[in-house]
C-alpha cells in the first residue's frame, strides 16, 4: 500500500526532472547554435539590408531628378541592422536559464521517501 502511495509522487517527480533536463539541453545547444552562426547572420543580413537601401536610394533620386540631394547619404556602416538574432539569444537564454534553476531546485529538494 505504501509502495502504491509514493509511487505516483515519484513517477511525477522524475517525469517534471526529466522534463527540465531535456528543456535545459535543447536550450543550451539552441543557444550555443545561434552563437556559432551569429557572426555569418550579420555579414549576410548586412548585404540584404545594404542591397535593400541600395535599391532605396535609387528609387529616391529617380523620383525626385537630383533635386533633394541636400542631406548627406549615410554609409553602410552608419546604419544598424534592422533584423539581429539578439531578441531570440536573449529570449532562449532566459529559458535556459530557468530550465537551470529548475534543475538545481530539483536536484537539491529530492522528493522525501513518505511522501
Amino acid at each position: 500500500m505504501t509502495s502504491s502511495d509514493t509511487s505516483p509522487d515519484s513517477s511525477s517527480d522524475q517525469q517534471a526532472n526529466g522534463l527540465a533536463n531535456y528543456i535545459l539541453l535543447f536550450a543550451a545547444f539552441g543557444l550555443f547554435g545561434l552563437a556559432i552562426i551569429s557572426t555569418k547572420y550579420e555579414r549576410r543580413q548586412t548585404g540584404i539590408e545594404q542591397e535593400f537601401h541600395g535599391i532605396q536610394q535609387m528609387q529616391r533620386d529617380a523620383g525626385s531628378d537630383g533635386a533633394g540631394q541636400g542631406g548627406a547619404p549615410t554609409t553602410p556602416d552608419q546604419r544598424p541592422l534592422i533584423i539581429t538574432l539578439r531578441p531570440l539569444m536573449i529570449v532562449v537564454g532566459i529559458i535556459t536559464l530557468v530550465a537551470f534553476l529548475a534543475v538545481l531546485w530539483q536536484n537539491k529538494h529530492p522528493p522525501s521517501p513518505t511522501e
